[in-house]
């Protein structure tokens, strides 16, 4: 059964709806594109992952809409990296996405910074990648 996240800021509707699968989270994202409930979003599927015991995360963006600037695009990339290793977390991540919505940057800036993420516009290439050698043991979250 899947959950579906309410924005808290009206004037941005950029929604996501996740799903537990066999074993990964898959999220799927829709509406415009905004840096700060884009941020949000993706603390969130970090916590919700972490809480459900899974590594891997599929991130459909397929239907999300518009388009951030490189500096936006920056910012959400060490947002997401300094998120995950403050909370000693450790996640796979596949985003699906085509331009302009997606363009790699904020995924260039995660992975420089340490995380096991990738962009794809095939969902078929996601999924193989996820499942690759380069699984990692499920997170543990820091609790003390």
């Amino acid at each position: 059964m899947g959950e579906s996240s309410k924005p808290t800021d009206p004037s941005a509707d950029l929604l996501i709806t996740v799903e537990s699968a066999a074993d990964l989270l898959l999220v799927t994202a829709s509406g415009p594109a905004s840096v700060t409930r884009t941020s949000e979003l993706f603390k969130d599927i970090c916590d919700i992952a972490v809480a459900r015991g899974f590594n891997k995360i599929l991130v459909d963006c397929a239907a999300v809409t518009g388009e951030l600037s490189p500096r936006e695009r920056h910012t959400l990339g060490k947002e997401l990296a300094d998120y995950q290793r403050s909370n000693l977390i450790a996640l796979k991540i596949a985003c699906l996405g085509r331009e302009p919505v997606m363009n790699g940057v904020g995924v260039a800036i995660a992975q420089n910074r340490g995380l096991n993420i990738e962009l794809f516009s095939d969902r078929q290439r996601a999924l193989t990648w996820l499942h690759g050698p380069n699984s990692r043991p499920a997170p543990r979250r820091n609790t003390g």
